[in-house]
């Protein structure tokens, strides 16, 4: 292997790493050279990379909205629920949020 192999880049011009371990033939194997034209080859990427506009805001409003998704809602209080528990009569999900959480008194995971 020679020191003189060029950094690979992927698509987005990035340089890639993995390309790199491989073209070497093992991480350790990477010399010193290459870590360097690695490390300036990376500061150049980021460089780059901060200099790219995000998209104007008229673009962003041609994209479509997205639907509003539909949450469970708390047992106790019809907020927003993150909490679901089975209950062992029915077998259904009861819903509830961090504050009516039965967790708080109980265990998780009652066995």
């Amino acid at each position: 292997m020679t020191d003189e192999l060029a950094i690979p880049h992927n698509e987005l011009g990035q340089p890639d790493l993995q390309a790199l371990i491989q073209q070497c033939g093992g991480y350790n194997k990477i010399t010193p050279k290459l870590w360097a034209a690695w490390d300036r080859a990376n500061a150049e990427w980021q460089e780059r990379r901060r200099r790219i506009r995000p998209p104007a805001d008229e673009f962003l409003e041609q994209l479509p909205k997205p639907e509003p998704t539909p949450f469970e809602a708390c047992a106790t209080c019809g907020q927003e629920a993150y909490f679901a528990y089975r209950d062992a009569e029915s077998g259904e999900l009861v819903w509830f949020c961090a504050k009516h959480r039965p967790a708080k008194w109980w265990a998780d995971a009652r066995r």
